[in-house]
């Protein structure tokens, strides 16, 4: 049995995707953790101990500065992924093409122009649904990204269970 979806890859499908696993990998909880969580975390801190007006950063003041890099960073992250993921639309013909994805009992096979992956279910990490994408992860943070919508809720629940038989 082999259960197939073929998608043509866009800049926003493939944003929506990265989305969706970016949310998934430890490396960019970390990253917008550390970058939006830290501002926060200073700026509550200066509110209780009522420096919240007094210090200054870059001659603006403390909670203006802080308050700009914690809405800053999602939006300048967001905004260099976009543009990632378009400059590499563009440069890449193989990504610009139909990809088909063939799950079968052995594994996941990516067939698209110049490229043909066949990896094994024992070297897929994980698989899951995240919004509207159900995620073949190869690494903790790549996945094979296949839209729902392609897919049956049993074809689905039969891409787990070769998984799962596999794990």
């Amino acid at each position: 049995m082999r259960i197939s979806a073929t998608y043509t890859p866009t800049v926003r499908l493939l944003f929506s995707a990265t989305n969706q696993i970016r949310w998934v990998t430890r490396a960019n909880l970390v990253l917008y953790g550390f970058f939006s969580g830290v501002p926060v975390l200073l700026l509550l801190y200066h509110w209780f101990t009522g420096k919240l007006g007094t210090e200054q950063l870059l001659g603006l003041p403390s909670w203006a500065v802080l308050a700009a890099i914690a809405v800053f960073a999602p939006i300048f992250f967001n905004w260099l992924s976009y543009r990632q993921i378009a400059a590499n639309l563009k440069s890449n013909p193989s990504a610009n093409g139909p990809q088909t994805l063939n799950f079968s009992e052995t594994g996941v096979e990516v067939i698209g122009d110049g490229a043909d992956v066949s990896v094994d279910w024992k070297n897929i990490v994980r698989v899951c649904e995240r919004g509207a994408f159900l995620l073949a992860f190869f690494s903790k943070d790549c996945a094979y990204v296949v839209p729902k919508q392609l897919l049956s809720e049993a074809e689905i629940d039969q891409i787990k269970a070769w998984y799962s038989a596999a794990a």
